[in-house]
């Protein structure tokens, strides 16, 4: 709650289900003033990434630079937040209008999700290794995708801090661990620089997308 006043919000995937995206530009007392929101919305789900935070680039316009991002490519499907700032953003909006995607809104965060649903690649490890090569910035993700997977990762340099743990078959991921306090989780590891983190129905799984 410290770190956002003007935007926050949630990204859910049920299996079997589409994915849901809930936010608003308002502080997080604002936007989820009441649990009956999560039926209200229908946003129970077994895959969830919640995201609050100032946006760090661009003008905040209504919902717009709320996060997560939802975006969608040739069936590659996926929802993103983002704790960080990219530095070189034009030229990787110049690559977005080349694929003829217009974005809906000013955020860095959303060019993120964009150049890993457009980019090459067989699994979401080699987009996502082919998406951010050449990013320069800082970024820490949460990503929930349509194929039910929960994912999480750190740039190269571990600028932004990244955390997560595994409690009663349950995988939690935080930027900071006063978050998993909140919910009485009190043992967590952190993802190293340049780590992605997977979870799914088949466990978890964290490698070097750098390699």
């Amino acid at each position: 709650q410290h770190r956002c006043q003007n935007g926050g919000g949630v990204a859910v995937k049920a299996l079997g289900k589409m994915m849901k995206v809930y936010k608003k530009a308002e502080a997080f007392n604002e936007i989820f003033r009441s649990v009956d929101l999560i039926d209200e919305n229908s946003l129970r789900a077994e895959i969830a990434i919640a995201h609050l935070r100032y946006p760090t680039e661009g003008a905040s316009r209504q919902n717009c630079d709320a996060q997560p991002f939802y975006v969608q490519h040739q069936g590659w499907e996926l929802a993103l937040g983002h704790n960080g700032s990219i530095v070189d953003l034009r030229r990787h909006r110049r690559k977005l209008k080349k694929f003829g995607i217009k974005t809906e809104s000013d955020s860095d965060s959303e060019v993120l999700a964009w150049l890993i649903a457009i980019s090459s690649g067989f699994t979401w490890k080699q987009k996502i290794a082919t998406a951010l090569t050449d990013i320069k910035g800082a970024y820490s993700l949460v990503i929930v995708t349509g194929d039910n997977k929960l994912m999480a990762l750190r740039d190269p340099w571990g600028v932004r801090p990244l955390v997560w743990t595994q409690d009663n078959g349950h995988v939690f991921v935080a930027s900071e661990t006063c978050a998993l306090d909140r919910i009485n989780i009190r043992h967590s590891q952190k993802l190293t620089a340049g780590q992605l983190l997977i979870a799914d129905s088949d466990g978890v799984s964290i490698t070097d997308y750098t390699a």
